[in-house]
This record gives C-alpha cells, structure tokens and sequence, in this order.
C-alpha cells in the first residue's frame, strides 16, 4: 500500500491500544530503520554489525509497520542510516541498493537547518532528533526509536512515541 495505507480499524492489531489517536504515519529512528534496510536485505544479518541491537525476527514488526502505514524520514535520519551501512563491508554496496530502493517508498520531509536550529530542543536534543520532533510534531507521525534520552523530549513535545523495545514486548504478548 502507498500513501495513506492505514484501512480502517487496522490500528487495534498492529499498535497497543493506548496509542490514542491513530498516526498519519511512522517516522523510524535512525536505528529501527537501519534494521528495517538490513531487513529487508537478509534478516539473518540482523544482530551483526551495526545491527546488533535488533534479531532477525525484529524484522517482521518493521515489515509489518511499512505495510500499513506511510513510512516517513528526515534527510538527517537517511545520512545516519547511510553512514552505518558503510560499516557492513563487503555487503556494503548491495545494502546501499536495497536501502536505495526503499527510499523511494518513504516520504521524505525537509526541514532547513536554520529552523530546525533556532527550536527550543535543539540545544538538547540535536540537529538530527530536532528533524525528528519538528516532522512527527507536522505529519502526526508515531515515532520508533531505540533512543531511551529522546522519548522524554517528545512526549513533552505530545508527540506519540515508542521505544522499539515497547513495541517489541507488544508484539511478544500478543503471541
């Protein structure tokens, strides 16, 4: 599914149900979306290299997520996730090609530096997680991070957030 994936009543079985309000879209960290490229790739590199923070059956929650929801992404997180793909070796050049064909699946949302630099968490938070708080914050997009010191930043900001170890024991208790 493209743009607006989300049918109707999807939400119940793929989100845990104190998401309030259904997003309009995800926005992966850097991280979860490094898996979800490696992933895609081979889930069996998954918890190697610079993944080594995610299994091969993290996968199927990120897999699932971009089947019902709109992928969204900041150029900063796509740098990020660039430059730990450099780090993969000799598979580098057939990762870049796979997260080369994902990004054209993923809606893109700039924010010029200078305005995401004079917001009032960039002293805290960075250039980066300011892209992250200013695009979820625009398109009501649930973010997944693995980054614990930033949730606090977007609840406060009343940005639906989830650590992806949340989301992870969501989908454990469910099976």
């Amino acid at each position: 599914m493209a743009s607006g994936k989300q049918p109707e009543g999807m939400t119940v079985n793929i989100l845990p149900s104190w998401i309030n309000h259904p997003p309009s879209h995800i926005l992966l960290d850097a991280e979860p979306l490094l898996a979800f490229v490696v992933g895609s790739f081979d889930r069996s590199r998954l918890g190697t290299e610079s993944s080594e923070k995610f299994e091969p059956a993290d996968f199927d929650i990120l897999e699932n997520l971009a089947r019902h929801f709109q992928l969204v992404c900041t150029p900063n997180i796509l740098t990020e996730v660039n430059d730990w793909l450099g780090h993969f070796g000799y598979i580098r050049a057939e990762l870049r090609a796979m997260f080369a064909s994902k990004i054209p699946e993923m809606l893109e949302y700039y924010t010029p530096s200078l305005e995401l630099s004079s917001g009032l968490k960039f002293i805290d938070v960075g250039l980066s997680d300011s892209s992250i708080l200013f695009t979820a914050r625009k398109l009501n997009a649930l973010v997944i991070t693995t980054d614990g010191r930033l949730i606090p930043h977007l609840y406060s900001a009343n940005i639906a957030a989830l650590l992806f170890s949340q989301l992870k024991n969501y989908y454990a208790a469910r099976t």
